[in-house]
């Protein structure tokens, strides 16, 4: 014989007008993100895409001017001079 009692659910009073307001609410913010979203990434052409390539490969790399200028300086200072141990 076991002293647990069944598990019940039991309704909640006014629960069911509150969940279908913000299942609603849910569901429009929802769709209104996926409607962003999508008008987002649909602004461009492929003709948008070409052009910005090109305007890509025209400019320099600054990164690999800083890291010969890095180099160059670390370079520049040789080796130490070598110290007299006692």
């Amino acid at each position: 014989m076991s002293i647990r009692k069944r598990l019940g659910t039991t309704p909640r009073r006014g629960a069911a007008a509150t969940s279908r307001r913000h299942r609603a609410a849910a569901w429009l913010l929802g769709v209104c993100v996926t409607i962003g979203v999508l008008v987002g990434c649909a602004e461009g052409t492929s003709r948008d895409a070409e052009r910005g390539k090109a305007q890509d490969a025209q400019r320099t790399s600054v990164v690999s001017d800083m890291q010969a200028t890095y180099s160059a300086s670390v370079l520049q200072q040789g080796t130490p001079p070598p110290t007299a141990e006692p």
